[in-house]
């Protein structure tokens, strides 16, 4: 299902990341032998970009249902991850879904969270720019069509 799916992802993602920090201390440690080999599960992609794939590959209609069956720690482990997509433009309104979802689903937990404020206040500042840049291709595109459409109707 798609809960399992994106459950998964978390999972994989998770251990990678986990991995990395291991890999990261032995590195500091000195020990200069000490050999990565990503998990070929993450098709050569970031752990926090897999999960991204796979949530953006779950169907619209499914894609509520899975947010709302995750764990209050995964759906954390989420909201952590919707801050490195926020920073491309073109991924705003799918992650402020995921955003929105996630916060409306967890709000008893998360006012009760402290840690969770300082997170949530930096997807609002980085949600608010993008839906903004949304908005404003909206109305480019809504003035186009309009321009056309006169341009159309003059023409016949």
């Amino acid at each position: 299902s798609a809960a399992d799916a994106a459950i998964d992802a978390l999972d994989i993602a998770a251990h990678e990341l986990d991995r990395l920090r291991d890999h990261a201390r032995q590195l500091e440690r000195g020990n200069d032998k000490a050999k990565f080999a990503p998990n070929p599960l993450l098709l050569g992609k970031r752990p926090t970009d897999y999960v991204y794939e796979t949530l953006k590959g779950i169907k619209s209609s499914d894609l509520e249902q899975a947010l709302i069956l995750l764990p209050f720690n995964d759906a954390m482990k989420v909201l952590s991850y919707c801050e490195s997509w926020l920073e491309d433009p073109l991924e705003a309104e799918f992650t402020s879904k995921i955003v929105m979802t996630l916060v409306r689903i967890h709000l008893d937990q998360i006012q009760m969270t402290h840690r969770v404020k300082p997170l949530l206040t930096k997807l609002r500042e980085l949600v608010k720019p993008g839906l903004g840049r949304i908005k404003s291709m909206i109305g480019t595109n809504s003035a186009a069509i309009e321009f056309l459409k006169s341009k159309a109707e003059n023409v016949a």
